[in-house]
């Protein structure tokens, strides 16, 4: 029973082996006499009772949090504790205490398990498997599995997290911008003065001016009545700009009075925008766009 392949199918066996005695040929109280349990060795099948007892002695250890790198440990260290024992019918790799027999069962002042055949020490030997090792090493590599999937997933949220607070960035900065170009008098040009003109040319070719004076030059320029403006845009053509293309304005003034009708909530249907004369609803499209490639980004991972 306390040799492999039996040793090896549970530590619970290997426990039995290291820990018992049979109260015939081995009395010894290998495990302390409150904690070394009697084991007939001929009845397999009285296992189970018998690691009852030891089984309430190892539950008072404090439990660690199992890891890969901890079961690794632990089995490095239970391995460290095999003993090489030399005997005139062959060598013998045993785990716990010997007296110097070839082997584990009912031995006097012994209690151990046998693992030789798993360390063939003759060329032609093979290796047998320890079961319970084995699957304390699926499980190692289970966890090793795990840690990295939770690594990958907590980059992951990061990385969300990031592309989410650029998206809001660019989201903020396109409202921004928007809400600067009708406020900052550098990128929209506000409309001309009337006043500011002193002449009747200068002055009557600004199409919502009116020129009122004795002389060419001897006079002021007013701003012409609502209705007297609008009439402006009512003729030849006025059909046409009703919605402007704002690019063909070359200057500031051009782009604060192209006719039509303004975007909702905006003053003026053009404006002054990166050195040019853009559509509002232009400026706009190009920041959305420009949201929806960063959303792409984010759907992609």
């Amino acid at each position: 029973m306390c040799a492999l392949p039996s040793v090896g199918k549970a530590l619970c066996i290997t426990l039995l082996c290291v820990c018992t005695k049979d109260g015939g040929t081995n009395t010894d109280d290998i495990c302390g006499n409150t904690r070394t349990p009697t084991l007939t060795w001929a009845a397999a099948a009285a296992a189970p009772a018998q690691y009852a007892s030891l089984d309430a002695i190892c539950k008072k250890h404090t439990n660690a949090k199992v890891t890969s790198e901890f079961i690794i440990q632990k089995l490095s260290q239970l391995f460290g504790m095999m003993k090489t024992l030399t005997h005139g019918s062959g060598d013998m790799i045993h785990l716990g205490a010997h007296s110097g027999s070839q082997h584990c069962d009912k031995q006097a002042n012994s209690a151990c398990a046998d693992f030789t055949k798993a360390y063939p020490l003759t060329s032609g030997g093979t290796a047998a498997s320890i079961a319970w090792e084995q699957h304390l090493l699926d499980a190692v590599e289970k966890l090793k599995k795990a840690d990295h999937a939770a690594q990958e997933k907590r980059r992951t949220e990061a990385t969300i997290k990031a592309l989410r607070g650029q998206v809001e960035l660019v989201f903020n900065r396109a409202a921004m911008t928007e809400v600067d170009a009708t406020k900052s008098p550098n990128p929209i040009a506000s409309p001309p003065i009337c006043t500011s003109h002193k002449t009747n040319p200068t002055c009557t070719e600004d199409s919502s001016c009116k020129w009122e004076g004795k002389t060419e030059t001897d006079g002021t320029c007013k701003p012409k009545e609502e209705g007297q403006a609008n009439a402006a845009g009512t003729g030849e053509g006025a059909a046409e700009r009703t919605y402007p293309n704002c690019s063909q304005c070359t200057d500031l003034e051009q782009c604060a009075t192209a006719a039509g009708k303004p975007k909702e909530g905006k003053k003026y249907v053009c404006g002054w925008i990166e050195g040019k004369c853009q559509d509002f609803s232009f400026l706009l499209n190009k920041k959305l766009a420009l949201i929806a490639a960063v959303f792409m980004s984010l759907v992609e991972l």
